[in-house]
């Protein structure tokens, strides 16, 4: 399988250990605004999504006055010291986006997260040198449930969308990207552990780092170089 020359990495889960602070808020909130955490949730919250959680804190307590956009920004702005202090990026990270930048691949990061708190993380990091651009579904208007999703975003880096790889987590979002005839390679992480073997269908490769994906994105860099030797 030959190389490619984009890639659009997934932030939350993908680049940084986050997800477990997301779902973390999902208890903290409730305790914020003195409120029961929803029976639906109760014993699997950090198994419930913080969109899943907003929506259902938004339904449930409409004395509190909030959206779930509202709710989620929330959850946004508590997250802020955290992404810029304790969270950590994922295993090997770096020399795999050096691997990239070696091979002339065109990179950026496309989250749920709001883009102004996905670049102050990732600044922090070192990450956010190696990106053309990192953007939200916020931006767009729609998620990444949508199979328009990544093309739109190989478009806007200026590679045709199979000539770019995605880097996710999250099912859905793998989903998306499979249908769109994209190439996925799978990140794994705690919060999506009991959707790893539908991942392992549509996914290139799924590793639990950037250190395991590192050999298997080389090799298909390496196998292009020897066939263009071979011309």
């Amino acid at each position: 399988m030959a190389g490619f020359r984009g890639a659009i990495f997934d932030m939350d889960g993908t680049l940084v250990e986050s997800m477990p602070e997301w779902r973390k808020q999902n208890i903290a909130f409730a305790k914020r605004h003195h409120v029961e955490v929803p029976e639906e949730m109760r014993g699997c919250e950090m198994d419930t999504s913080a969109h899943r959680a907003a929506k259902l804190y938004a339904q449930l307590y409409p004395q509190l006055g909030m959206t779930p956009e509202e709710i989620d920004a929330e959850y946004e702005r508590e997250l802020l010291p955290i992404y810029c202090s304790t969270v950590e990026q994922k295993k090997g990270i770096l020399p795999f986006l050096e691997m990239l930048k070696e091979n002339h691949v065109r990179m950026c990061v496309a989250t749920a997260t709001s883009s102004d708190i996905a670049r102050q993380c990732l600044e922090h990091l070192g990450i956010a040198q190696y990106m053309e651009f990192i953007i939200s579904g916020k931006d767009f208007g729609f998620s990444k449930a949508k199979p328009i999703f990544f093309p739109k975003i190989a478009q806007m880096l200026g590679v045709e969308k199979g000539d770019c790889a995605v880097f996710e987590d999250a099912l859905y979002a793998i989903q998306s990207a499979y249908k769109a005839g994209m190439r996925v390679f799978a990140v794994e992480d705690w919060c999506a552990r009991n959707s790893r073997d539908e991942i392992a269908k549509m996914a290139v490769a799924v590793r639990k780092d950037f250190d395991g994906l590192l050999p298997v994105v080389r090799a298909m860099f390496a196998a292009d170089h020897v066939c263009s030797m071979r011309r």
